[in-house]
């Protein structure tokens, strides 16, 4: 086994000498190492040196134990190499990944400038929306300043009654002239006057006016309170709609007669100072239709409820030769005349 170990040796070595250290025959065998290096073993380290067939076989203790110190350097320099490769190996598979995250924050930057340039445009077109909210603040404001102010006032008429009657219908601007139907008690025209469409429907589908705790109108007036009355909301405090008696008054007092003015037909009540208003004969509406459109007939709404009714007001109401106050449901859309007490 130590001839076997030491043939192994022989690969390390480049030469071997022996001389002689000391006139008793005794020799040092001199191990020169490829690195360099060189090894001397003594008498007392050598056994047996052999040559066989051009091969040299040192043997002994010693040589023993520096085959097996050779041979474990050599297993730490295959550790050491293992350690290198894998430490190679380790910088490579970190120099990827650290490519791969170079790669990553490049990405990263990309999008943060993305997202910034994106920022920047959004506030930009935040700005400009802000701009764009102003000017139509601004705008709405100035039309708001024109209809906060109340309709221009039509002449109110000296017929020698109680109270002086409008010239005009409200929404129109001469005397033949429509205007706006309204609900009443409501003081916005609409489209619909039907009776799911009335502002003081209950959850029971009844009318309920406010300050009532039933739907019974009996002797309900809304004359010079602005949030029913649609002459007072038009034309402000001093003006309103007129009363049951204050209609039968004109009726009572004037002469009436049919006219035609401009194309409309109107009904004209004259009184005994000479003065007289025109009402239009714009009839009724009823849901989306027109009721009596064709009959030249004229609706005018008074500011009380019929004594005993349930869902009616009274109307000033004049048709052929009839003048009279009569009832009707007060979802249905009427036309307007004002008076100024």
């Amino acid at each position: 086994m130590k001839k076997f170990f030491f043939t192994t040796l022989l690969l390390a070595l480049t030469g071997l000498q022996v001389a002689n250290a000391q006139n008793d025959n005794s020799y040092n065998v001199v191990v020169n190492l490829s690195n360099g290096a060189t090894i001397t073993l003594g008498a007392n380290d050598v056994t047996e040196i052999t040559f066989n067939e051009g091969e040299l076989t040192v043997t002994g203790t010693s040589i023993t134990k520096l085959v097996e110190t050779i041979d474990s350097l050599k297993d730490a320099g295959k550790t050491l190499d293992d350690t290198i490769e894998a430490l190679q190996a380790f910088k490579e598979e970190n120099e990827d990944r650290l490519k791969n995250l170079d790669k990553t924050l490049e990405l990263i930057d990309g999008r943060i400038t993305t997202n910034s340039e994106k920022a920047e445009e959004l506030e930009g077109r935040v700005q400009e929306l802000e701009e764009t909210v102003k000017q139509l603040e601004a705008a709405i404001a100035e039309l708001k300043k024109g209809t906060d102010q109340p309709q221009t006032l039509p002449t109110f008429v000296d017929l020698g009654l109680s109270v002086k009657w409008a010239s005009y219908n409200i929404g129109a601007t001469k005397p033949e002239e429509t205007g706006n139907y309204y609900a009443w008690g409501e003081i916005e025209t609409k489209e619909d006057f039907s009776k799911d469409t009335y502002k003081f429907i209950d959850e029971y589908e009844e009318v309920k006016m406010p300050g009532k705790f039933n739907s019974s109108l009996y002797n309900y007036a809304i004359g010079g309170d602005p949030e029913l009355d649609v002459v007072t909301a038009t034309y402000g405090e001093g003006y309103r709609l007129p009363t049951i008696e204050e209609a039968r008054e004109l009726i009572a007092n004037c002469e009436f007669e049919w006219v035609e003015e401009n194309g409309q037909r109107c009904g004209k009540f004259t009184a005994s100072n000479g003065n007289f208003i025109l009402l239009p004969a714009a009839s009724y509406m009823s849901g989306t239709s027109l009721r009596n459109g064709t009959a030249g007939r004229c609706y005018y709404w008074t500011a009380e409820s019929e004594e005993e009714g349930e869902d009616t007001a009274m109307q000033l109401t004049t048709f052929n030769t009839t003048k009279n106050v009569s009832k009707n449901r007060v979802y249905t859309g009427a036309p307007v005349r004002g008076v100024q007490p």
